[in-house]
């Protein structure tokens, strides 16, 4: 039999350039039909390989194997082999090894047999990297005596696996038992992997041919369905109604022109749908990465501004240079993780951005949407609604209530004290939703990040339906970050995802002296001394021995720190230790002390 194994990329048919010195059965040529011909310059992911005596070159002296007596699990050790050790192709000593482990992934094999009752095997390759065959097929042909054909035309798996595991009219007997052989001991859903998947331009093209078959038999054409509607849109890029309009009525078939014009209400919706179709597999894989897995990869991913032109990150940079005495990166950086890692807890509080418009509390915040998509953000739900929480456990990987209020929101009901203190504690809680669509309630245990913005005037003033007492189990709940310095020029500010992960990153890892308030420090920027706390003004005029270190100790915020020097002052004081707890207690201030800085204060007054 003269060489057949080899082909050029010639335009010539196939069956021109086969010449046998026999006669050749009928089934050989049907096979190298259906297999297509070789390539030598082809670098691909997948190949399907067939061994068969059909192959053989009878112008050299290689004995060939008996196939009959080469078992499938053989040939894939074989297989393996050839591609991890080729043979020397020179002085040079063989291929350079682009990878220290093995090349192959996956490796499937079957045995079938010719008309004439002879053996022949398919093996389908799954590769790690592109890689051309030529020397992969010289190693089989001469260390494993086995003759190779390698198809040039199933470059996808799906392709080549239906080939060998799908039976078909030309093909009704397949291989019941093909061995299968992966790199890190998967099994293989060989039923799965023959599927045909979704491709929206190769879907509106068989729709095409087969619109066109119908004509061609006078026949009527298929129905025009839903996933059609899909590949329509994804192929042509029709993402709007109009778009969508324009191209239906000039280049559709009728078939598209009918459904279209029927379901021209809910077009939107379909449009919608059609992208969150297309959309799925990134999707599927975000779901198996935990939140805190999101921010990282965003923060090794490259900034989409120019080097130096991205305004977020140079106001991000600006908004913590003139609020580092009340607005620490590395504490809210901290706090952000653990959100994200664990949720909000009694350990892990929720923070919350406070301070006057302009000062770049949501600038800081906004690249949430962008980071796990809008739809995926919880967003402040509107102010006396009825079911203010029933979207929440909809797909939300986050939720960022910018501007929210709690004792307001508290007040009208939308977010009720008992709801807020069990949902942002990580306790189940149950939230109101319609009972048109359940019982009227829904458990929820929120379990991931949160982060809130506010300004801060008039922000935890009892109400009516509010009491004091629910103020302070409110604000138990959350970290308070104060933000007071105007930055000019933000409302020009794009989000950057990517550079907002990244000081995140970046604080959250700080040593944990740097999360005290107040050391917030710019990327890359020498490590600044930490500024005092507290009003210079205090510090200058304060008349009272002992404040202003007491105050340190205690690591209060500003606006504490102003209100009980106002009250000591007031009262007369010459020395903190003059003061009693009964005296700390009677000052208006207290009040509006938290428990724990309240107990920090009365230790460092002690001191």
């Amino acid at each position: 039999m003269a060489a057949v194994s080899a082909c050029s990329g010639s335009a010539m048919p196939l069956a021109k350039r086969l010449r046998f010195s026999v006669k050749v059965s009928p089934a050989y040529a049907s096979l190298l039909e259906a297999l297509g011909r070789e390539n030598p310059d082809t670098k691909l992911h997948v190949y399907l390989i067939t061994i068969s005596r059909a192959f053989a070159d009878t112008t050299t002296s290689i004995a060939y194997r008996d196939l009959e007596t080469v078992t499938k699990a053989e040939l894939v050790d074989m297989i393996r082999d050839s591609f991890d050790n080729p043979v020397p192709t020179g002085a040079a000593g063989g291929r350079p090894r682009a990878r220290a482990e093995s090349d192959v992934d996956a490796v499937v094999a079957v045995k079938e047999k010719h008309a004439d009752g002879s053996a022949h095997f398919h093996l389908v390759v799954k590769l790690f990297e592109q890689r051309r065959f030529k020397i992969v097929k010289q190693t089989l042909r001469e260390r494993h005596f086995l003759p190779s054909h390698w198809s040039c035309t199933h470059t996808q798996l799906w392709s080549a696996i239906r080939y060998v595991h799908v039976a078909t009219p030309k093909k009704p007997i397949i291989d019941a038992a093909p061995a299968v052989w992966t790199s890190d001991s998967r099994g293989l859903d060989l039923v799965e992997l023959s599927r045909v998947p979704f491709r929206a331009d190769a879907w509106r093209k068989r729709r095409e041919k087969a619109e066109g078959d119908a004509a061609v038999l006078e026949k009527k054409a298929p129905s025009f369905d839903k996933l059609d509607f899909y590949a329509l849109v994804l192929s042509k890029h029709l993402h709007t109604k109009a778009s969508l309009l324009a191209y239906v009525q000039d280049y559709a078939p009728p078939a598209a022109q009918r459904f279209v014009g029927k379901q021209q209400r809910r077009l939107l919706e379909l449009i919608e749908d059609a992208q969150e179709w297309a959309d799925a597999k990134d999707a599927a894989v975000l779901e198996k990465l935990s939140d805190w897995d999101i921010l990282l990869r965003a923060a090794e991913g490259p900034c989409p501004h120019a080097p130096g032109c991205c305004a977020y990150a140079a106001a991000a940079a600006e908004i913590f240079r003139q609020n580092a005495a009340t607005l620490s990166k590395h504490k809210l950086a901290a706090l952000l993780k653990a959100g994200l890692q664990h949720g909000p807890s009694k350990t892990c509080r929720v923070p919350m951005l406070i301070g006057p418009s302009n000062t770049g509390k949501s600038t800081l915040l906004y690249p949430f949407d962008d980071l796990f998509g809008p739809k995926q953000v919880f967003h402040k739900p509107a102010l006396g609604s009825t079911f203010a929480l029933r979207n929440i456990a909809k797909g939300k990987r986050f939720i960022f209530w910018d501007d929210y209020r709690p004792v307001e929101f508290a007040h009208k009901d939308t977010v009720p004290v008992a709801t807020f203190l069990s949902l942002f504690i990580g306790k189940h809680t149950e939230v109101q939703v319609s009972q048109s669509f359940s019982d009227g309630n829904f458990d929820v245990n929120w379990q991931r990040g949160v982060v809130f913005t506010a300004k801060e005037e008039g922000l935890w003033e009892p109400s009516a339906r509010v009491s004091a007492e629910d103020v302070r189990h409110l604000r138990n709940r959350v970290e308070e970050f104060r933000s007071t310095e105007v930055i000019t020029g933000l409302k020009d500010v794009d989000s950057c995802a990517p550079c907002m992960a990244r000081w995140i990153v970046e604080g959250s890892s700080a040593p944990p002296s740097a999360a005290l308030p107040g050391t917030a420090v710019l990327p890359s920027a020498p490590p600044s001394p930490r500024p005092s706390p507290w009003p210079a003004k205090v510090d200058a005029h304060a008349s009272v021995a002992g404040f202003a270190g007491a105050m340190s100790k205690a690591e209060l915020p500003v606006h504490a720190v102003r209100e009980l020097f106002a009250d000591v002052s007031a009262a007369g004081a010459v020395h903190v230790k003059e003061l009693t707890v009964a005296d700390w207690q009677s000052f208006p201030s207290w009040s509006k002390l938290r428990p724990l800085e309240a107990r920090r204060l009365l230790r460092a007054a002690a001191d």
